[in-house]
C-alpha cells in the first residue's frame, strides 16, 4: 500500500508490483506478508521510477534438549519437539521447554534475518546431601522413610523444589527445604532440637522407628501395621515367643499370629519402656484402636451405634480405596490371582505382587498418612464386638487382609468377629498413641 501524506490510498498491489500513475511528493509504503509489517518511504519524482526492495527473510533457531523429544513453545505457542530447526521471524522470543514430568526450562533467543540461532536444553538429574546434628534421623519423602542421615540422593533428583522431613526419636520433627539444579549437589543440614516427647499436632517416631501420624480426637495413629522388627523388640525384651507363619517374612512386614492379649501386651510394654526413656509423659500411652476410632481413620462417616455389632456393615459401598469394585491396580494386597491355591475367593484380574505378606508402606497412604488401612494383615480393635460379660471373648478385627476378595469382606464397615484367643497368618494389629489420663492412674 502507497499511502500521501494525508493517508489517503495512491495505490496497493502484490509484490512483485508496479504502481502507475503517482503523483510526485513523499509517500509511505507499507507491506504485509504472514503477519508481519515492514514500512518505509517512498519520494517519487517527475520522469523517475522510484524502486524499493522489500526485506521479509526469515532466521531460524536450531533446539536441542537432552534427553531429546522435549516439546518447544515460543511465546506460548508449540513449534515442535526436539531436536529439531525452526524457521521463525526476526525479534526476541521466549522458547519454554516441557519435558515428561520435569519441571519447564525458559530461555530467551533472538532471531535475525538470514542467520541461525541454537538453543540446547538439559533436563538432567540433581544430587542431594542431608545431615543432621545428631546423626541417625529418619529422612522421610511423601510420608516414606527413605533413609536415615547423612544421606546422598546421587544423580536421581529431578530439578526443582525439594522438601523432606528429618525425624528422631527424642527430638523435634523438622522441615529441610531447598531447590535442585540439574547436575548440581544441594546440600540441606539441620540442627535438631531436643523435646521430651511428641508434638500431637505433627507425625512423629518413637524409639523403635515406629511413625504416628495425627489423626484427631487426641490420637495418633501408627502409620504402619506393627512390623516384625518391632514385635521381636518387644520379644527379645520380655522373652516372649511367638509361631512364625510357613512363608518368608523380611523384618519390614508385618507381624502375624498374634493374638488380642499379645497385640495389648505390646502396646503396654512399649508404653513403659519409653516412659522409662522419658519420651512419653504422664497421660500418654500406647494401646490398640477403638472400633470408632478406626472407622473415622479409614474415611467412613459417622456410623451411629453404641457396639461394633451395632455399626457392622452400615456401608455397604464403602472400601478403603473408594466406592468402585473391584479394587484399582495398586490398591493394596488382597487375595489376587496368587492367592487361589488358598481356595479362598479372589478378585478377578486383580494383581497386587504378593502371594502372603507385603511389606509395609508399600500401597499408598490415605489422607492421613496411614497405609494398609485396607489389605495385607486384619488389625485387632480394642473393644468387644457387643456388649455383655459373656461375649468378652469375641474380638473385631477390620481391614481385610491378604488372603480376602470377598467383596462384603473388604468393605470399610465389615467386622471380623472372632475369638480374641485366636492366632493366624492373617491377623495383625496397629498401634494408636493417646493422650489422656489412664483409667486409675
Amino acid at each position: 500500500e502507497l499511502r500521501d501524506g494525508e493517508g489517503k490510498l495512491a495505490g496497493s498491489g502484490t509484490t512483485p508490483a508496479t504502481l502507475q500513475g503517482v503523483l510526485t511528493g513523499t509517500y509511505e509504503l507499507t507491506a504485509r506478508k504472514d503477519g508481519r509489517e515492514l514500512k518505509d518511504t517512498v519520494e517519487i519524482q517527475r520522469g523517475v521510477t522510484a524502486s524499493k526492495e522489500l526485506d521479509f527473510a526469515w532466521g531460524s533457531v536450531a533446539v536441542t534438549s537432552e534427553p531429546p523429544g522435549a516439546e518447544i513453545f515460543a511465546d506460548g505457542k508449540s513449534l515442535g519437539k526436539t531436536p529439531a530447526r525452526f524457521p521463525l521471524p526476526p525479534g526476541k522470543y521466549k522458547l519454554t521447554a516441557k519435558y515428561a514430568d520435569w519441571p519447564d526450562d525458559t530461555r530467551d533467543v533472538t532471531v535475525q534475518n538470514g542467520q541461525d540461532a541454537a538453543v540446547n536444553f538439559e533436563f538432567a538429574y540433581g544430587s542431594v546431601k542431608i545431615t543432621s546434628e545428631p546423626r541417625g534421623a529418619s529422612v522421610i519423602l511423601a510420608g516414606k522413610e527413605i533413609g536415615v542421615t547423612p544421606m546422598h540422593l546421587d544423580n536421581n533428583v529431578k530439578p526443582g523444589p525439594v522438601s523432606y522431613e528429618l525425624e528422631m526419636s527424642g527430638y523435634k520433627t523438622v522441615t529441610v527445604t531447598g531447590t535442585v539444579v540439574a547436575r548440581q549437589q544441594t546440600f540441606l543440614a539441620e540442627q535438631l532440637d531436643q523435646t521430651r516427647g511428641p508434638d500431637h499436632a505433627k507425625p512423629w517416631r518413637n524409639s523403635l522407628g515406629m511413625r504416628f501420624m495425627p489423626v484427631g480426637g487426641g490420637v495418633m495413629f501408627c502409620s504402619c501395621k506393627t512390623r516384625v522388627r518391632d514385635y521381636d523388640a518387644f520379644c527379645t525384651a520380655t522373652g516372649h515367643t511367638y509361631e512364625k507363619p510357613d512363608f518368608d517374612q523380611t523384618p519390614d512386614h508385618p507381624v502375624v499370629k498374634v493374638n488380642w492379649f499379645e497385640a495389648e501386651d505390646f502396646c503396654k510394654w512399649l508404653t513403659n519402656k519409653e516412659h522409662d526413656a522419658k519420651l512419653l509423659q504422664d497421660g500418654e500411652f500406647y494401646r490398640l484402636p477403638t472400633d470408632a476410632e478406626w472407622s473415622f481413620a479409614v474415611g467412613l462417616p459417622d456410623e451411629g451405634g453404641a457396639t461394633p455389632e451395632q455399626r457392622d456393615q452400615k456401608f455397604p459401598d464403602i472400601y478403603p480405596w473408594g466406592k468402585c469394585w473391584p479394587p484399582p491396580f495398586g490398591a493394596g494386597n488382597y487375595a489376587d490371582y496368587s492367592a487361589r491355591k488358598l481356595h479362598v475367593p479372589v478378585i478377578d484380574g486383580y494383581e497386587d505382587g504378593y502371594p502372603e505378606t507385603s511389606p509395609v508402606g508399600e500401597f499408598p497412604a490415605n489422607k492421613f498418612g496411614l497405609f494398609d488401612m485396607g489389605g495385607n494383615v486384619w488389625e485387632w480393635m480394642e473393644d468387644n464386638y457387643k456388649e455383655g460379660e459373656k461375649d468378652k471373648k469375641w474380638g473385631v478385627l477390620r481391614g481385610g487382609s491378604w488372603a480376602n476378595g470377598d467383596k462384603t469382606e473388604l468393605l470399610s464397615s465389615y467386622r471380623n468377629v472372632i475369638s480374641r484367643s485366636e492366632h493366624g497368618a492373617i491377623y495383625g494389629f496397629r498401634c494408636v498413641l493417646v493422650f489422656e489420663q489412664r483409667n486409675g492412674q
